[in-house]
């Protein structure tokens, strides 16, 4: 009786921390599964600390933030060039900040902009970012030009929120900003890293706007959203089909290079 409950507690325990101790080895993954997972359910944001991670990273309890985590830094490995030594990193739909943190920390001597529309969303990217010296957020959504918008659905998960044109004195309605503006407003000619994951406006985007910028971006990643606004696929593919752009697949992140960098 006494074997079979430990052996049902030590089957619990490799379950829950087997990912982080392949990842991290058998002395930082279980701090760091710990600190996902506290015994205190009410603490409304956790902090972790990982390796080689210039400062603490902060999440939401109880939310997608834990999910967003695991797919950042344990999940994705963009096959990103080896030479690749960016300047200019451009983070649309930043959410919680992850990517960029993986980014910042990567690339150390890059700027970075975040785009994020959502404002808890945007609190907590810039907790986990605003101590790294080269970062920028901007509290807005990339569209098809700098015209009002604003969230379609705000009652949605903080990884699903949709963006929607605007009038000017609709009380939800913010000011949204061109990937074109973006570069105008910067020092930078052209982007090294472009993250795209914009929930379903890559439709309006790559359909409506003008998107010649694409010919400025060495690295694209993308995630295409069918499912929240179908023909975001075609649009895109239809944008990018006439320039010398290579593929790579990565879970639902699509990376594209651009062979004439």
């Amino acid at each position: 009786m006494v074997f079979n409950h430990l052996k049902i507690k030590l089957d619990n325990y490799l379950k829950n921390y087997l990912p982080y101790i392949t990842k991290l080895g058998v002395f930082d993954g279980p701090k760091l599964a710990k600190a996902l997972f506290p015994k205190n359910s009410n603490i409304d944001v956790l902090e972790v600390k990982m390796k080689d991670y210039k400062h603490p990273i902060f999440l939401r309890n109880n939310s997608t933030d834990i999910s967003n985590f695991h797919e950042i830094f344990f999940n994705i490995e963009f096959p990103l060039p080896n030479n690749l030594n960016p300047k200019f990193i451009i983070d649309v739909g930043a959410n919680a900040g992850y990517a960029s943190v993986f980014f910042l920390n990567k690339y150390p001597n890059a700027n970075l902009i975040a785009i994020e529309p959502d404002l808890e969303n945007f609190n907590i990217l810039q907790k986990n970012c605003n101590k790294y010296k080269n970062f920028k957020s901007l509290k807005s959504a990339v569209w098809i030009n700098n015209g009002f918008v604003k969230i379609r659905n705000p009652d949605a998960g903080s990884t699903a929120f949709q963006i929607i044109t605007a009038e000017k004195d609709d009380p939800f309605a913010f000011l949204a900003i061109t990937i074109d503006s973006i570069i105008d407003n910067s020092s930078f000619q052209k982007i090294d890293i472009l993250k795209l994951d914009i929930e379903g406006v890559e439709k309006q985007l790559f359909e409506k706007g003008n998107f010649n910028w694409l010919k400025k971006v060495h690295v694209l990643i993308i995630e295409l959203h069918d499912r929240f606004s179908p023909g975001c696929a075609i649009s895109f593919y239809s944008a990018i089909e006439t320039l010398n752009f290579s593929q790579f697949s990565n879970g639902e992140n699509l990376v594209y290079i651009n062979n004439d960098f």
